[in-house]
């Protein structure tokens, strides 16, 4: 009797040892998260030599609501190829120049204030056309580019790692860890959409058409299947997907595809002939498809979608423009904005004043009604929405099935610029040394 009290007493000392272990574990990560703060980023991804928007990584000063810069990774006059954010494999990758990505610059939102720079390593000239980041078991992090040579033509395929910017052999199935930030910005950089070609087998199951040296081979995404009768989707269904004017070939579908650890998107079909597009979007967490169709999504418009977790943003656009009209043109004018093509390419998708938000855990969607075209959310961090209007920054809490009023955080003129934001711990700024 006396040996079962004794065992039971040190189970109840065990017992108490791990609480104390995991409450002292969920303290220490209040703490460090108490200690993050915003960190926003400025760039635009152009060849073009008249725009040149430095890429700088910048927070708010509470004193004064202006934006401190930290640190620059690329100077105005240094064309950045791409910027991508991945706040949750927690890293910003910035590449450099714009037709031969050589130079990488990538932050880890652990230590933003020191950024890891790597040389990529390969011959020849080519157009990098998809970006990705894989989190490989192998390799760790890598950056996978699928490129059109400007000598042939011919697509190719070639990744890098992260850690050392040497090519790696990945298998195809990496793919399957691969995250994709979709938008990095509103209507500032022509490659927002990954363009894959998707097969439908007979059961159902989407197939990804990928190429590399040997030529276009099909690759198994672990993707559970459609739910659509495949019968419907194998004939001549043209509406499925659809993202050019004219109809794609049955079984060889282009799509685009944005990604994270908790959701996958795919584009899309019509509803009618002249009805909205359809998105599918996967929930990880459940494995099932669910069909979204967002706010102000014409046809021949896509709306800029920015994936945050299980959160998806946008802005309602309707039918693309193809010429200004006077009114467009007028409007231009009196902003002030005629020489800047940020907001000339923007104007082209016929953007409201609102941004939506999509909940694809709960299938909640909740509209911002922000007064100018110019918005985009930046960030969405728990139950906090953080967006951009013009040179404004504001701060909105969803809670209770609504989005509460928003907070000014920061007004500044470099905000014009900014079209990234993560949460990281603070750190020194460089200063005041930000434009203004």
């Amino acid at each position: 009797m006396s040996n079962s009290r004794e065992r039971s007493m040190v189970k109840a000392v065990k017992c108490l040892a791990v609480t104390g272990l995991c409450l002292l574990a969920l303290f220490q990560a209040t703490q460090a998260r108490s200690n993050f703060e915003l960190f926003l980023v400025s760039g635009y991804p152009s060849s073009d030599p008249d725009i040149q928007v430095p890429t700088r990584l910048y927070r708010v000063s509470p004193e004064d609501r202006h934006l401190s810069m930290i640190l620059e990774l690329l100077p105005g006059s240094t064309e950045a190829a791409f910027i991508r954010a991945y706040p949750d494999l927690r890293r910003l990758v910035v590449a450099t120049p714009h037709f031969r990505p050589k130079r990488i610059f990538v932050v880890d939102m652990n230590h933003p204030c020191v950024p890891t720079e790597v040389n990529l390593e390969y011959g020849g000239a080519f157009i990098p056309i998809s970006v990705f980041v894989l989190d490989t078991p192998s390799e760790g992090l890598c950056l996978a580019l699928t490129s059109i040579s400007l000598q042939t033509r011919l697509l190719k395929h070639l990744d890098f790692s992260l850690l050392t910017g040497k090519q790696v052999a990945l298998d195809a199935s990496a793919l399957t860890f691969a995250r994709i930030p979709g938008a990095p910005g509103v209507a500032i950089d022509d490659t927002s959409y990954p363009l894959l070609g998707l097969r439908i087998d007979a059961s159902g199951f989407l197939k990804l058409a990928w190429w590399d040296e040997t030529g276009e081979r099909l690759i198994d995404m672990g993707w559970p299947r459609l739910p659509h009768g495949t019968r419907a989707l194998m004939k001549n269904d043209a509406r499925w997907p659809v993202l050019g004017q004219s109809a794609p070939p049955v079984m060889s579908l282009a799509t685009c595809w944005i990604a994270t650890a908790t959701l996958d998107l795919i584009s899309a079909r019509r509803e009618n002939d002249n009805g909205k597009l359809v998105f599918r979007v996967l929930n990880k967490s459940e494995g099932t498809w669910h069909d979204v169709k967002f706010p102000g999504q014409e046809v021949g418009a896509l709306t800029q979608l920015k994936p945050f977790g299980h959160w998806l943003a946008g802005v309602p656009v309707g039918k693309r423009i193809k010429e200004f009209t006077p009114e467009l043109v007028n409007r231009v004018k009196t902003e002030g904005r005629v020489h800047d093509n940020r907001f000339v390419n923007l104007l082209y998708a016929n953007p409201r004043p609102e941004l939506f938000l999509y909940n694809t855990q709960t299938d909640q969607s909740f509209t911002i009604d922000t007064g100018d075209i110019e918005s985009e959310v930046l960030l969405i961090d728990n139950n906090q929405v953080y967006y951009r209007v013009k040179d404004r920054l504001y701060r909105s809490t969803i809670r209770e099935g609504r989005v509460e009023p928003p907070e000014l955080v920061a007004q500044d003129p470099a905000l014009t610029g900014v079209y990234w934001a993560f949460m990281g711990p603070a750190c020194q700024a460089a200063g005041d040394q930000g434009e203004k």
